[in-house]
């Protein structure tokens, strides 16, 4: 009987893990890669490059441009190539949980400024 009792509590247990492990993996988000720079001139937009968030397809980016890309998980990787020449560069930056969607600066990403906003659509 002990064994039996101890046997549901465990799979009950597992199931809880998997299921909390499966939302925070599988939830997905907007997020809006922005190119836009700070009023007061803290930071610059950049002129132009080319970005993707987690290995998607690259689309191109001028000063003041804003794009959609969808986000799975918690994390998204962010990869800015640049056609000025300047080396690529790849950012790691974490998604609140309870956000529907974030707008991510790439000019803030570069300075080193925190760059993930919540945003209402």
């Amino acid at each position: 009987m002990k064994r039996h009792i101890i046997v549901k509590i465990a799979l009950i247990v597992v199931y809880l893990v998997l299921f909390v492990t499966m939302f925070c993996t599988g939830r997905s988000h907007t997020a809006l890669i922005d190119n836009k720079g700070a009023e007061d001139g803290s930071y610059e937009a950049v002129a132009s490059m080319k970005v993707s968030v987690d290995g998607s397809k690259p689309l191109e980016f001028f000063k003041n441009d804003r794009d959609l890309f969808p986000v799975k998980g918690q994390t998204a990787t962010i990869k800015i190539e640049f056609k000025d020449g300047t080396p690529a560069k790849t950012f790691k930056v974490k998604i609140p949980f309870k956000s529907d969607a974030v707008l991510i600066s790439i000019p803030k990403l570069i300075a080193g400024l925190d760059a993930v906003e919540h945003f209402e659509m």
